[in-house]
């Protein structure tokens, strides 16, 4: 094993699917972003996206997604978020705010138009998605995106310290970052160019048909690089004493949720050890995976974030209303992922039983359809976003065959590939 620093063990792959750009052809709205990030915990960002009006909108509608991170108590120490310009095609444009974390900007008379935001993030010490750890620097949820449109209303952004409310529709992302060359950068995408400046290394990465972008750094990276037919699945890990057996449960899953789902659809897939306050968290083509679990729960949480990449990635959820679909199939898809696959030791007999017993102990209060910005406590929010999907979806597969439920959940992948899935479409499950 060794630890890779050198941009030549960057791999370059070129996108499964390619759209590009063009205004006259192009229905998604198209990322352009430069990212610097410097040593002292400052990220530049310079953002230009071509902009689609979504119901001829006279506003264009942002989600402040890092101003949010940087109000959530999972960082330990004062994080800023400073909004420095916005234009419009080129000029200075005019803008106001929906609520604290919804910008609106004034938009030209026109369909298409490009919107340019400025800013940087200023971060805290912490254990959340946005922040600096003890192990490097999480990158997650640094991009400001457009508002989604979903049952023709704007799904604007509120900060909870339960759940990912994250929403977005699916995009097309060019995105570079410099950073200095004593990390190693996991992302969204792979690097299809690597160049070095002195101490500093630029990366550039162009990804489409994705819902966000993210960024793992870390001085203490070492990777297990495999291919998957022509994709680079890429394990990155710092306290690992099994990395090679970590490594085969990452191909073999991939592999389990193709045969029984349908094709995985991105380029590469990566998995980041990082310090994190939860399990994981699943963004696309690669996860966070916490580095204070038990063996068991560490497998048992990289399959679950893998399982996101048709569950959330590919289908999309209202994670603000609606996140126990996508919790509770890539729960249910990681149970089944273990019960064939025995060897690692994830004991899913016993998964089944704690969580039976611990949904049949809060039957006094039954499965809520809640807002995550209202929940009392992580309990109260486990077991409605985790344990009680994953308890319905279980029982339904005992009822009616396992077959049946797979076969609903590849229904539903066909139905809403690149969409967001209702929430009736989870009423097959409740009797």
């Amino acid at each position: 094993m060794k630890k890779f620093v050198s941009c030549a063990l960057v791999a370059i792959f070129f996108c499964l699917i390619f759209v590009g750009c063009n205004k006259k052809t192009q229905a998604i709205d198209c990322y352009d972003i430069k990212v610097n990030y410097y040593d002292n915990g400052l990220i530049a960002v310079d953002l230009t996206v071509t902009y689609h009006k979504k119901m001829g909108e006279d506003m264009a509608h942002f989600n402040l997604f890092p101003k949010g991170e940087c109000a959530l108590k999972l960082n330990k120490s004062t994080a800023n978020f400073k909004l420095i310009k916005v234009m419009v095609n080129g000029a200075d444009a005019n803008y106001s705010y929906d609520t604290p974390y919804c910008l609106l900007v004034d938009a030209p008379n026109i369909d298409t138009f490009d919107v340019t935001l400025k800013y940087t993030i200023l971060l805290g010490e912490g254990e959340g998605r946005l922040c600096k750890t003890k192990s490097g620097i999480n990158m997650g949820n640094f991009l400001i995106l457009a508002c989604p449109v979903i049952d023709g209303k704007f799904i604007k952004y509120a900060p909870s310290n339960f759940g990912d409310p994250f929403v977005s529709q699916v995009a097309n992302f060019n995105v570079s970052l410099i950073v200095p060359s004593t990390y190693v950068v996991s992302a969204s995408a792979n690097a299809k160019t690597c160049d070095i400046y002195g101490d500093k290394t630029l990366y550039s990465y162009t990804q489409n048909y994705i819902r966000d972008f993210c960024f793992s750094l870390s001085k203490n990276y070492n990777i297990n690089y495999q291919k998957w037919g022509n994709k680079p699945v890429i394990y990155y890990f710092y306290n690992d004493t099994n990395s090679n057996l970590t490594s085969q449960l990452i191909m073999d899953a991939l592999c389990f949720y193709q045969n029984i789902f349908n094709t995985y659809p991105y380029g590469a897939l990566s998995i980041c050890q990082t310090t994190f306050s939860h399990g994981g968290m699943e963004y696309p083509l690669m996860a966070f995976v916490a580095d204070n679990l038990s063996r068991e729960e560490f497998y048992f949480a990289i399959a679950h974030e893998i399982a996101h990449q048709w569950w959330y990635s590919l289908v999309g959820v209202n994670q603000v209303y609606d996140y126990y679909i996508d919790e509770g199939f890539a729960q249910y898809s990681a149970y089944l992922f273990f019960k064939n696959y025995p060897q690692y030791g994830v004991d899913t007999k016993n998964f089944v039983q704690e969580n039976n017993l611990l949904v049949e102990g809060y039957k006094n209060n039954p499965f809520k359809r809640i807002a995550v910005t209202n929940f009392s406590g992580d309990e109260d929010y486990y077991i409605n976003a985790y344990a009680y999907p994953f308890y319905l979806i279980y029982k339904k597969a005992q009822k009616a065959g396992e077959s049946t439920v797979i076969k609903y959940m590849q229904s539903i992948l066909n139905d809403y590939k690149n969409k967001f899935v209702p929430p009736s479409a989870f009423d097959f499950f409740i009797d």
